[in-house]
Parts: C-alpha cells; structure tokens; sequence
C-alpha cells in the first residue's frame, strides 16, 4: 500500500492548485502567467504546464515560447486520434482530461497519451479554475514517465523486487529496475486485467497471487491500486524468495519431529527391554508356584517389582497351604 500513497505524495496538486488561485489568470496576464508555469514545470526534467480556456482552445504552453499556435484540446478529444507506438496504438491528446477537471471540479489524472505539442509519450493531472462558481479556465500539468520511473525505484517498499505502474488502460506506465522500453506498451494478460477496470468501481483488487510476469515467468504479485486514478502498482517476487524460507523452516520442523520420533521410539525400545526380560521371568515362575524364592526376580521397575512381591507372597502362601493339607492327612491316616 505504501507505494501508491508514495506516488500521489510525489504527485501532490498543491502547487498547481495553489496557481489556479493566481490573480495573474483573472487578469489575462499571460506573460506573468507563463512565467509562473514555466517555474513550477523547470522542477522535473521533460515537465510542462498548460492553460486551457472553458471551449478548449489551450492558451499556453511552458514547453513551448509564448505565443505559439496551439491546438484545441476539445477538437482533438472529438477526433479521438490514435498514433502509433511501438506496434500499439497510443492516444493522440489527453483526451478529454481538461473537460473532466472542469465537469468534475477536482483534480484529475490521465492515463499515458502522446502530446501532441512534445511528440512523446505523457501523463498529466489537471485542476480546475473556479471563479464565483464558473470554471472559464483548466491547469494541466504534464510530465514524462521517467520522472514516475525515478520515483518509483526510490522507494524502499520495492527494493529486491521488480514493480510496474499500469494505467488504467493496461499500459505500462513505470517500472523498475528499467521498464523504459516497455512504456506505452500494453501489459499481458491477466497483468492487463488487472487494470482494466474503472478504478471508482474497484473495491478490492487480488491481493497476492501467482501468475505470469510481463516477462512471461510466474511470478507472485501484489497489485494496489493508486487513489485518485485509475492506476494499479504491481509488486512482483520470485515465488522462491517468499516460499524459500517458509520451505526452509517447514524442513527444519519436519527434521525435529523425526529427530524427536527417533528418539521416542529409542526410550520405547529401551523400555521394552526393560520390561520384556522381567515380565517373562514372572510369567514363568507364576506357572510354578512351588519355585525356589530366590529365583524370584527383582525388577527395577516400581509396578514390576510390586507384582513379582505379590505373586512371591501368593506362591509363599499356596506353598503353606498344601503343606498343612499334608500334615493334616498324615495325621488322620495315622489315627
């Protein structure tokens, strides 16, 4: 989880929206304006910052010198273009980003388009311009993949693992340890899947699972997705570095118990042994009753030895009984 509040804390929309509230926009001074955008974009390489008008029309652009012709942002949405990049079609323009920024009145994210005025692949976030209940005016800010690439290997959450930022259409967006060859690339499915899904509508992603990695080996992933967009962060693990040690620790459990199984079945024998030999004498010597006393045994164990004094004293008593029964027929054949 903490890698995507990471992210949205690194894109923060306190500057920009703190620059909606510039009286430099409601007084139409768009060089001061410029000069503005141009110092709030200089802080992260490939940045730029826009203004666009309530029809559409952007009024300027940080990347380029004031007063160069611009395109429509609306007209571009209406024609939904598409270029191509790296095989896959891209959308051409932010496609509609600033007319949901002033629909909606709060700040939104895109998903990765090509920019019509850098012809390079971007992302953006833009806020509205409110003005006693009116929205006449949007503020884009616009930066490259590789300013989230940087963010992301700087995390701490991800160090050790591999991890890939997709946008809500499935593409990658960011990843470390170098996804700056898959950018703008659609991920495999089911990583695609994964995304693709309306991030409002989405309660609760799979947490953990195994499946195939965008380098087509499996891999365990955890996917989260990042407030306010319809990104998705995914943390991928070989499935040996997290069932590694749960193998190693249920192999070291598995060698006590047989150690302890070993040794209890030891005592067991010894026991038995123990046991056996005195058990046997007795059960000998009680089938002759009239043994000699002294061959009696005397075992070590308490229980053993209380019943070889048992049988000893019945045998003593059986031997005096069928002594007096003698004595006594001497006596009457005598008589």
């Amino acid at each position: 989880r903490g890698g995507g509040r990471c992210l949205l804390r690194w894109l923060e929309r306190s500057a920009l929206e703190a620059f909606s509230f510039t009286p430099l926009i409601d007084r139409r001074d768009w060089a001061g304006a410029y000069l503005l955008a141009s110092r709030l974009s200089e802080r992260t390489p490939g940045a730029l910052v826009a203004l666009t008008s309530a029809d559409g029309q952007l009024v300027f652009n940080s990347a380029l010198p004031l007063g160069t012709p611009l395109p429509n942002v609306q007209a571009l949405e209406r024609q939904n273009r598409h270029i191509e990049w790296h095989g896959e079609q891209m959308p051409l323009s932010s496609q509609g980003l600033t007319r949901r920024a002033r629909e909606e009145r709060v700040a939104v994210y895109s998903d990765l388009y090509f920019g019509v005025s850098i012809k390079r692949p971007t992302l953006a976030i833009a806020v509205p311009v409110v003005r006693e209940g009116a929205v006449p005016f949007t503020l884009t800010y616009s930066f490259p993949p590789d300013a989230l690439n940087a963010l992301l290997r700087a995390q701490p959450e991800v160090a050790g693992h591999s991890a890939l930022v997709l946008d809500g259409n499935g593409r990658v967006i960011a990843g470390t340890p170098d996804a700056s060859a898959l950018i703008g690339r659609t991920a495999p499915a089911p990583l695609s899947g994964l995304a693709t899904r309306d991030a409002r509508r989405v309660t609760a992603l799979p947490g953990v699972q195994e499946l195939a990695y965008i380098d087509a080996r499996p891999r365990v992933v955890a996917a989260q997705p990042v407030d306010a967009t319809r990104w998705i962060v995914l943390v991928a693990a070989q499935p040996s570095a997290l069932y590694g040690p749960m193998q190693r620790t249920m192999t070291a459990w598995a060698t006590v118990v047989l150690l302890v199984l070993a040794a209890a079945w030891l005592l067991a024998a010894r026991l038995s042994q123990k046991l056996t030999q005195p058990l046997r004498q007795i059960a000998d010597l009680a089938g002759h009753p009239d043994g000699a006393q002294a061959d009696w045994p005397r075992p070590r164990v308490r229980e053993l030895a209380q019943l070889a004094q048992s049988l000893r004293d019945a045998a003593l008593a059986a031997r005096e009984r069928n002594e007096a029964v003698v004595q006594r027929r001497l006596a009457e054949q005598g008589e």
